[in-house]
Parts: structure tokens; sequence; C-alpha cells
């Protein structure tokens, strides 16, 4: 069972974190960028409780860092009429301290895409591990984390660089609000009401 999660708010307040693993340093001596690669998968018994997705379902993932939605990515294809895809498919982006990686499953429709829904992920629990990696199932929310739509597997991987950059504020978080990602099925969690309101999509 995943621990619970304080949400965006814990993220705001509290102690510094930084990582365990030394700066990564380019042959000339400059410090190299922090890449995060989400290895995309597959995802499981993603549900839409609509009448049109009974017949039609071509579901894809995209992902993004938040605070940051401008770079948002996402599988290059959606998968057709199947509620369970594959896509084993990289997204890389770069990192600067965002605390929230967030999964969402969309049907992709040629008149306007549905979204299914989306997971939260704390990311410095996993920048902050031995490993700098994790892979999991993640749970698929349904619209403000009402029921569960499925879930999508992923591979989180921290590549290079730094993991703290305190141009961003959302990188400090209570030493006390982080768990061992190896100790839990997943580093999703219960959200807080106030977390849904800052991460949630829709």
């Amino acid at each position: 069972m995943a621990p619970s999660f304080p949400g965006l708010k814990a993220f705001l307040t509290g102690n510094q974190v930084t990582s365990k693993n030394d700066t990564v340093l380019a042959a000339d001596g400059t410090k190299l960028p922090t890449i995060l690669h989400v290895t995309v998968h597959k995802a499981e018994n993603l549900y839409k409780p609509t009448l049109a997705a009974m017949v039609k379902f071509n579901p894809y993932v995209s992902c993004y860092l938040t605070p940051n939605k401008l770079a948002k990515q996402s599988t290059e294809h959606a998968v057709f009429s199947t509620a369970s895809p594959t896509f084993d498919t990289v997204l890389s982006f770069t990192y600067k301290g965002e605390p929230l990686l967030v999964v969402q499953a969309w049907d992709a429709d040629m008149i306007r895409h549905e979204f299914i829904g989306e997971s939260p992920m704390d990311l410095m629990s996993v920048i902050n591990s031995s490993s700098r990696s994790w892979t999991g199932p993640v749970t698929v929310w349904g619209k403000k984390g009402t029921m569960v739509r499925g879930s999508v597997w992923v591979t989180v991987q921290f590549e290079g660089g730094t993991p703290y950059d305190p141009s961003y504020p959302a990188a400090h978080v209570s030493q006390t609000e982080l768990f061992d990602p190896k100790l839990a099925s997943s580093p999703l969690t219960n959200i807080t009401s106030a977390a849904k309101q800052a991460a949630w999509c829709c």
C-alpha cells in the first residue's frame, strides 16, 4: 500500500532537499543538466464511462512536470481499439527541480481528445534514492481524483546533473514527508484536497 502523500503544499515549505549524488560535470568542467527519462511501457484496464468508449477506445499517454506544463510530451501514437495498450515510448525532459510528474491517459478522437484520468507522482523521493530510478504501475484517477480508471506502467530514470535548482521553490520539502519508493508499491498516494486543487487537470 502506498503511503499518504502530503500534496503540493508540503513542497512549498520545510527543509531544502539536495541529492545524495554528486553533480555530474562534462569534460570541460561545465555542469551537465539533469535529464528525466520517462518510459511509458503500457496501460492496463483503462476505463472511460461513456457509451462511445464501449465502441471506440483509442488511448494514449501524456506526461508533464508541474508546475511547468509547457514541456508536456505524449506517446507518439494512440493504440486503437484496446483498453490495455502497449507503448514502450521514452519521453525525456530537462529537469529543474519540479516536485511532481503528472501522467495522463487520453482517448484520441477525430473531433476532440477526451480525458480519461491522471496520476501525480512524487519525484523528490526518486531523485534522492540511491538508484535515482523507479519502475512500476501508477494509478490513473478520474476527474478530480474521484475514481480509479486503470493504471499506467512507467520507468522514471534521472541522468546527470544535480536535482536541486533554487529557482524552483517547489523543490523544498520536509525530509519527514519523503518516503522510500523501494518500500512502497508506487510513489503515488492518496491525494489531499489541497493537492487535488493544485495538481489535478480535470
